[in-house]
C-alpha cells in the first residue's frame, strides 16, 4: 500500500511543525538528528509530544477505514544523508504475528524550504520504480513490506521529517 497526500495538514498545524522542526535543526552542520519517542495510543502521543502530534495522527486515523495504533513518532534533521535499499520492521515490533502488510511508515516533510532536485537527491524511492520528490506538507504513507531507499545526494541547507510509524488494530 502506497498513498501521497499533498497539503496534508491545515496551514496553522503545518506552521507549528515547521517552527519544531527548525529549532530542532539549529546547530546542525553535517550528518543528520533523530530523535525516536515510543507510544502505545493517540493519548499517548498527545501526552508524550503534544497537541500538534495528536492532531497529526488524528488526521492519519481520517485516511483508514480502521482503527489505527501508533508505534512511534520521530522528528528527523538532515544535511545530505540517504538510506540504502531497505524494508521496515513490522509492527507492533516484538510480536512474532505482526503482519508487515498492515504495518505502515507516514513521513511529513516539514521543511519549508524543500526544493524538488533534478538529480533526485532526497527522492524517496521503492524498489518497483516510484520516485516521491520531497515536498513542503507533502505526507507519504507505505507499508513496510514495501523495499524502499532514499536516494543519496547532496542539498543546500536542513531538511526535517516527522515520522510517525503505526499499525491496523487486529481486534
Amino acid at each position: 500500500m502506497f498513498l501521497q497526500v499533498d497539503n496534508f495538514l491545515p496551514p496553522e498545524l503545518f506552521s507549528m511543525f515547521v517552527t519544531d522542526s527548525q529549532r530542532f535543526s539549529q546547530g546542525l552542520t553535517s550528518g543528520g538528528r533523530s530523535n525516536p519517542t515510543s507510544v502505545k495510543s493517540a493519548e499517548d502521543i498527545k501526552n508524550k509530544l503534544g497537541i500538534k502530534w495528536f492532531a497529526h495522527f488524528k488526521q492519519l486515523q481520517s485516511l483508514f477505514d480502521v482503527e489505527i495504533i501508533p508505534e512511534s513518532c520521530r522528528r528527523q534533521a538532515t544535511n545530505g544523508a540517504s538510506a540504502d535499499w531497505h524494508w521496515d520492521a513490522a509492527l507492533p515490533l516484538g510480536d512474532p504475528n505482526a503482519d508487515i502488510t498492515k504495518s505502515y511508515t507516514s513521513l511529513l516533510y516539514t521543511s519549508p524550504d524543500w526544493v524538488v532536485q533534478e538529480d533526485e537527491s532526497g527522492a524517496w524511492q521503492s524498489r518497483d520504480g516510484l520516485t516521491i520528490q520531497p515536498m513542503p506538507n507533502r505526507l507519504i504513507i507505505y507499508s513496510r513490506d514495501i523495499e524502499h531507499r532514499v536516494k543519496s545526494g547532496t542539498w543546500s541547507g536542513i531538511r526535517s521529517l516527522a515520522l510517525l510509524s503505526f499499525y491496523e488494530h487486529m481486534g
